[in-house]
């Protein structure tokens, strides 16, 4: 679409029509509209307003911020939401202070924008002024507001606030402990090994879920006792984030233990032990997986039998033990591994 003919149609006298072409500018994404774009933050109608920051925020140039800025002063909290969201887009660390003090606005929606906008940032800055507003945030019965921030935390990719989220392990919320554990999970970064690893032990289900799962996210063989100890943790979903992790480890020192896992009372356990278990590919787990399949549950049947398919097909194994599985599984199966 051409540019010039829509930003010349912004001198319409009917705000419905400036508001279809900031929206429209906004989703061409070409910069030559933000002179006009910037000008229309100005538009005496409030639809337009917030439209063309909201705009400015999907063609993402970091010019359009000081006018942004500008209007973050704003007595409208709809306008304070769409400069919210635009300077996130944009990514400009000029936001920064701004948003952090954003966080403090009375108004909930304005907050949530705010926090999500810093998590998009992604700077070793916001880490501690997030945890705060959470902290000092009140915690109301389904409200939401402290979730937005608590999900910017876990946004968090950059290695240069690793520091930030390893001091925020040990903070009293444990959507905090939850959040700084996904991060440093997504970062991957082997010197938050050992933080994460403590995770395992944290009193609260979901942190040691996101701990055991982080570790899936850097391989290293010393998490593997500690995923393996993780095995008869007493939630079910955190034995089998353990089991997944495990998986993506690939280490033959799992594999009794995942044996002991095809028992767990838990299908959710056993299905991800069978599946680590094939992704290890070692041959002592054909006879406990062949076994499992007469447990009575046939959804982990079906699930063993794709398991031992892929350790017949992962060419690993030797004649007869690829005869001990094709005897185990049914007719119809075996005559697929045939083909």
């Amino acid at each position: 679409l051409a540019v010039d003919p829509l930003i010349a149609l912004f001198n319409n006298p009917d705000p419905n029509v400036r508001t279809l072409i900031a929206q429209a500018l906004g989703r061409i994404g070409n910069s030559r509209a933000i002179g006009s774009l910037v000008a229309s933050l100005a538009d005496a109608n409030d639809d337009v307003c917030i439209v063309s920051a909201l705009a400015l925020g999907k063609i993402g140039d970091p010019r359009a911020v000081p006018s942004l800025l500008n209007l973050f002063s704003s007595d409208n909290e709809n306008k304070r939401i769409a400069v919210a969201l635009a300077l996130g887009r944009i990514g400009d660390h000029q936001a920064i202070q701004p948003l952090i003090d954003a966080l403090g606005d009375p108004y909930w929606r304005v907050y949530q924008a705010a926090a999500q906008a810093l998590g998009f940032i992604n700077h070793p800055l916001v880490v501690k002024p997030l945890i705060k507003a959470i902290s000092e945030r009140p915690l109301i019965e389904n409200d939401g507001t402290r979730d937005s921030a608590i999900d910017a935390i876990a946004n968090i990719t950059n290695p240069e606030a690793m520091d930030q989220l390893i001091l925020a392990l040990s903070n009293s919320l444990p959507g905090i402990r939850a959040a700084a554990i996904i991060a440093l999970g997504r970062i991957g970064d082997y010197r938050a090994l050992r933080a994460i690893i403590t995770g395992l032990n944290d009193d609260d289900d979901d942190v040691r879920c996101h701990a055991a799962r982080a570790l899936g996210n850097i391989p290293h063989h010393e998490s593997i006792k500690p995923l393996l100890i993780t095995l008869n943790d007493v939630s079910t979903e955190v034995r089998e984030c353990a089991s997944e992790s495990l998986t993506k480890i690939s280490d033959e020192s799992a594999v009794i233990p995942l044996i002991n896992a095809l028992g767990d009372r838990e299908y959710i356990v056993r299905s991800a032990a069978a599946k680590a278990l094939a992704t290890i590919g070692d041959t002592r787990a054909i006879a406990p997986l062949i076994a499992s399949l007469d447990s009575g549950d046939q959804d982990l049947r079906r699930d063993i039998i794709d398991c031992l398919m892929i350790m017949y097909r992962s060419g690993k194994l030797d004649k007869i033990e690829k005869d001990k599985i094709l005897k185990s599984i049914p007719s119809s199966v075996r005559a697929n591994l045939l083909m």
